[in-house]
């Protein structure tokens, strides 16, 4: 299954575009009119579509994202969900 990303205004535009080139489905904030808010309010909004973050911002910070999933644990493991982990590696390696 391929990751359902939401693109941060931070990722040039020629990524988005040439992802959006090779059939990926990555709306922009931009385009879901959150253009300038903050970190939270992009996360929530991810979280409701189903979608991973991507994001080129160093200052969205991990430390609160990681605080923000707390709720998002799966019950049966302390580890978070699929989703989380998806959007944690994807925030690693974009610095």
């Amino acid at each position: 299954m391929p990751i359902a990303y939401y693109m941060d205004e931070h990722v040039q535009t020629a990524i988005t575009r040439g992802l959006r080139h090779r059939g990926v489905d990555a709306p922009t904030i931009q385009e879901d009119g959150l253009l300038h808010a903050d970190d939270e309010a992009i996360l929530d909004r991810a979280i409701a579509l189903g979608r991973v973050v991507f994001t080129r911002d160093e200052d969205f910070s991990l430390k609160r994202l990681v605080a923000s999933w707390q709720g998002c644990r799966s019950p049966e493991s302390s580890m978070p969900t699929s989703s989380a982990q998806q959007l944690v590696s994807v925030l690693a390696t974009s610095n």
